[in-house]
């Protein structure tokens, strides 16, 4: 609102966002609310962005990667789809809607989620090339 940016809400944010979709992943998975593919998808695309950045950090002076449209996209659908899903991890007709609803924001989450991540992986491979050139 105020346009107001800082490193420290650059780094912040992000790690928030993360820290909160595995949260809650990993308490939902336990509980047998949602399946553990669904947490495992999540993990693997965290492990590869995360061994991404190990690289960038160790062969290029860039310590951050730009943030894309689709990744924000997809941390909203997830952010929408896993208070869904425990919303509807109830019995009733309303539970039931609520939980296909959740699915789809879900499946959109992490269909984007991924595809964010092919995205960075991009960056990371052009920059690196880039640094090796130089």
């Amino acid at each position: 609102m105020l346009n107001q940016q800082s490193r420290l809400g650059q780094v912040l944010d992000p790690a928030a966002d993360r820290l909160y979709i595995a949260a809650t992943v990993i308490a939902l998975a336990v509980r047998g609310i949602i399946p553990w593919w669904l947490f495992a998808v999540i993990a693997a695309r965290e492990l590869c962005v995360g061994l991404a950045l190990l690289v960038l950090k160790q062969r290029t002076p860039y310590a951050a990667l730009q943030v894309s449209f689709v990744g924000k996209t997809a941390t909203l659908c997830l952010m929408y789809g896993i208070p869904l899903l425990l919303l509807g991890a109830h019995s009733g007709t309303t539970a039931e809607v609520v939980r296909v609803i959740g699915w789809a924001f879900a499946i959109w989450g992490i269909s984007l989620y991924w595809w964010a991540a092919t995205l960075y992986l991009t960056q990371v491979r052009d920059l690196v090339k880039g640094a090796a050139a130089s």
